[in-house]
């Protein structure tokens, strides 16, 4: 069994388990969607601290079924449909389990980082005599 993670086109983050050995066939009968599983494949790879990420998804549909979670390049322009599928590899190319943590730990990496808005440091601060009633900034 391996947990993996599914990004559905609107970009919720699902949690699965496959208890049976990562195939195509096999995780195209997991998702039990309309599409044909020859048109299932491996998108794109990516290194991940000692241990690799894999993609699978489908790279032709229909733009209704456009999914919009955004990728850096050099795939950010390609276009993949319905869910895109995450499994992580340890470094003797063992699948092992991904959670959400981690994939969200991978998603930040690869896109450089994000800054945290609920941070302490979010930039200037303005005392409140720098305001004025109707919520504008005044500077001397």
């Amino acid at each position: 069994m391996v947990n993996f993670i599914i990004i559905s086109k609107s970009q919720d983050i699902i949690s699965e388990e496959l208890d049976q050995e990562v195939t195509l066939k096999n995780i195209h009968d997991l998702l039990q969607n309309n599409r044909k599983k020859k048109d299932l494949k491996k998108l794109f790879t990516w290194d991940f601290d000692e241990e690799k990420i894999e993609m699978y998804g489908y790279d032709d549909g229909k733009e209704k079924e456009i999914n919009k979670l955004e990728l850096p390049e050099p795939i950010e322009n390609d276009f993949y449909y319905n869910e895109l599928i995450f499994f992580l590899l340890n470094e003797d190319n063992e699948y092992i389990d991904l959670d959400k943590e981690d994939f969200e730990d991978f998603y930040d990496i690869i896109f450089g980082g994000f800054d945290d808005i609920d941070s302490e440091d979010s930039g200037e601060n303005f005392a409140d005599d720098e305001f004025e009633e109707d919520g504008f900034i005044v500077f001397d």
